[in-house]
């Protein structure tokens, strides 16, 4: 084609993308779903802590705090604290592994389905796979291998987020109906 001509494609110059180590991603295609699974993690205690902060927020702000200001400021702590560690999962980061886990093992006096839940998550973040996926090593080779997706969202993987949003769902509204419980019931007058 002339570059003269007005109906011809326009060219970008653009170059090939870089080729990857094909050791590289078959290393990174062992570990998608782990990745997945973690990043699904990331999301649902980022869903919590909001769900915690929104909810001491609330009641800070209505001066209706059971326990008094400083339980009302400790849930407000630990609320943006489990948001900083989905942050942290989601992105991959070692650095919230170990929170991860400190979270986690609390979770579990949260009987049935948080215990159910935080156990999956320990064994997810314990095992070797999930160490491998929150290493400096791992995110070396995200970098290199940019180009994979993630597969699809499992249906486990889509059971246990269903499961403990069913969960976070329960939760908000026994807080909101427990203040509801304690106040007085006046008696109406009969017709006389």
């Amino acid at each position: 084609m002339s570059s003269d001509d007005p109906f011809a494609s326009p060219q970008a110059g653009l170059e090939p993308e870089a080729s990857t180590d094909p050791a590289d991603e078959a290393k990174r295609r062992l570990m998608l779903r782990t990745e997945t699974a973690v990043r699904a993690v990331g999301l649902t205690y980022f869903m919590l802590g909001a769900t915690v902060t929104a909810v001491a927020a609330g009641e800070l702000a209505q001066f209706k705090v059971s326990g008094g200001l400083i339980n009302g400021l400790l849930r407000l702590a630990a609320g943006v604290l489990v948001i900083l560690i989905g942050y942290g999962l989601r992105r991959l980061s070692p650095a919230a592994r170990w929170p991860a886990i400190a979270a986690s093992t609390f979770g579990l006096l949260q009987f049935p389905l948080g215990t159910a839940y935080h156990l999956y998550v320990l064994i997810l973040l314990l095992t070797p796979k999930g160490r491998t996926v929150l290493s400096r090593d791992h995110a070396a080779l995200i970098d290199r291998t940019s180009t994979l997706r993630h597969p699809p969202m499992s249906w486990r993987v889509a059971a246990v987020f269903l499961l403990l949003l069913a969960y976070l769902g329960y939760s908000v509204v026994e807080r909101v109906k427990a203040p509801l419980r304690r106040l007085p019931v006046t008696e109406q007058a009969t017709p006389g």
